[in-house]
């Protein structure tokens, strides 16, 4: 058997290997939330009052839409791992798409609030469908895992984009691990996401050969990505007041 076969064997058993373990771990994750489910199904067959039949219905939904969640973030994330998809890469503007997905943001919980900053030529080269996935998973896991009535910045300075927040400190391998799915510091259900987020952001960057990274200053976590910059230039670069929670601010 030549190397190069050997090497597609490797390739081959340790991608098996990793579904397997994603397969497993999907199972775990999914158990409690059917166990949960099942439970308040029965809870409803009783002769029980409105409120109480309220709590059990708002319950099994939001269970449901957890499980539908971690489902569909295993179905891209299976889909991205096979290297078969496709990119269809358009030139747009990051900071628009940033700042579009940003306003999504505006009402957040533990009194945490949204700085937005905007600097040079932002037009980049890329799938934006994908990208915006990027976006709103970095966002996402810095509302989730920052501290209390902390501000989170997210800084769009040409075509770098870089999303900072105070969160307990991590220690290096750690924030190696970071990329990799379902790891989450906090292994216990108080903790809420599935570990996935950073996972497929990390397998649409290496699908467009992008750069990326992560760096712990004191309690500041930071992560940036720096996607293929545009031919095009933009045109015209204008500043909008956010109200509410989303500060924008312009250099």
């Amino acid at each position: 058997m030549s190397a190069a076969q050997l090497y597609l064997l490797f390739k081959w058993a340790r991608r098996t290997q990793r579904r397997l373990d994603f397969t497993n771990m999907l199972a775990h994750d999914i158990k409690t939330p059917v166990f949960v489910i099942s439970g308040y199904a029965y809870s409803l067959m009783e002769d029980i009052d409105i409120s109480e039949r309220n709590f059990y219905i708002d319950n099994i939904i939001e269970e449901a839409d957890e499980i539908n969640d971690l489902v569909q973030k295993m179905l891209n994330f299976s889909k991205l791992d096979s290297y078969t998809m496709k990119l269809n890469k358009t030139e747009f503007d990051l900071f628009e798409a940033v700042q579009k997905t940003a306003e999504k943001y505006t009402a957040l919980p533990e009194n945490k609030t949204i700085a937005l900053t905007q600097s040079g030529d932002n037009m980049i080269c890329a799938d934006r469908e994908l990208m915006e996935t990027v976006i709103q998973n970095l966002i996402d896991n810095a509302v989730k895992y920052s501290l209390p009535e902390t501000e989170i910045t997210i800084e769009v300075n040409g075509n770098t984009l870089s999303v900072s927040n105070q969160t307990e400190p991590l220690t290096k391998s750690e924030l190696k691990q970071m990329w990799q799915p379902y790891f989450r510091k906090d292994k216990s259900r108080s903790q809420k996401g599935n570990g996935l987020g950073l996972s497929i952001v990390k397998s649409i960057l290496d699908l467009h050969e992008a750069k990326y990274s992560v760096e712990m200053t004191g309690n500041i976590l930071a992560i940036t990505v720096k996607p293929e910059t545009s031919q095009k230039k933009r045109s015209d670069v204008q500043s909008v007041d956010e109200g509410g929670r989303l500060q924008q601010r312009e250099r």
